[in-house]
């Protein structure tokens, strides 16, 4: 990603010509690495919270708190994934593509889906094993 976007950054302003399909291969590979991170973070117990909240509670709350992040978690990525997955059916039925890259749009969309899919999972899976730790 920053290969390509410097690559477009230097022709831009050596010979006045941008690389079309640079923009929206960055825009995917960024949604790629927040979606591969968002799931990571899920399955680590990583995502940022209000710490002195969390801190000041005692072990029952604590734990309380944190199973109702991991179902919320896995709530939203699930409803994101479900939602990517219609999507991606969509462009399939009408044969939309990408217009800068000449390929079906649901080639960048299911990968979306599935990684929402897995953040969801590995935050039901992560929130299972951590389920008595407070």
């Amino acid at each position: 990603m920053t290969l390509i976007t410097f690559a477009n950054v230097v022709l831009r302003y050596v010979s006045d010509v941008s690389i079309g399909w640079s923009e929206e291969v960055s825009v995917f590979l960024m949604l790629l690495l927040v979606f591969a991170g968002a799931a990571a973070a899920a399955f680590h117990d990583q995502h940022i919270r209000v710490e002195f909240l969390y801190d000041s509670k005692n072990t029952q709350t604590r734990r309380r708190l944190r199973m109702l992040s991991v179902w919320l978690t896995t709530l939203v990525l699930t409803a994101l994934a479900l939602l990517l997955i219609k999507t991606a059916i969509g462009e399939y039925a009408y044969q939309e593509k990408v217009s800068s890259l000449d390929v079906p749009r649901w080639w960048l969309t299911l990968p979306l889906a599935l990684l929402c899919g897995l953040g969801a999972w590995r935050a039901a899976w992560g929130g299972w094993l951590r389920r008595g730790i407070a």
